[in-house]
């Protein structure tokens, strides 16, 4: 039996960005499961091979902002705002005074989210005082990850 949800189901994200991404290699984020599943799609006619990378619900959201921004940068403002919605003024003068309090809370999201980005190939480079952008890695941070 399923429990009554206050809030809405989130639907699954699938993301298939080619300059992301390997080719065949599909990225679901289910914001309701805090799972994140990469999916090659190469050789499907055996079978589809993935890998499953449990989450945080902070790390979902600060996941899916930067997925969704991609290829251009998440400010510190919106991942902020996907962390902590109820939390935020649109209000320039109030971020001024929230920053110093929002930006180690992103951080401590990233941190989390971390291992999964390395296991997607991905990581989430900083853009001073602007933000995130996600990134592949390159191959030697690739096989730095791996060992």
């Amino acid at each position: 039996m399923e429990k009554p949800s206050s809030q809405a189901a989130q639907a699954a994200h699938v993301f298939a960005n080619p300059s992301l991404l390997p080719a065949q290699t599909r990225l679901l984020l289910d914001p309701e499961n805090h799972t994140a599943l990469l999916v090659s799609l190469e050789g499907a006619a055996l079978s589809p091979l993935f890998r499953s990378f449990p989450l945080t619900p902070s790390a979902t959201q600060v996941f899916l902002s930067l997925l969704q921004a991609y290829p251009h940068a998440c400010s510190h403002q919106a991942l902020f705002r996907a962390l902590y919605p109820e939390a935020c003024s649109p209000d320039e003068q109030a971020w001024d005074q929230e920053k110093d309090l929002a930006i180690p809370l992103i951080r401590r999201a990233l941190k989390s989210l971390l291992p999964t980005l390395r296991g997607c190939g991905l990581q989430a480079v900083a853009l001073r005082g602007q933000g995130y952008v996600l990134a592949k890695l390159s191959q030697t941070q690739e096989q730095r990850s791996r060992s």
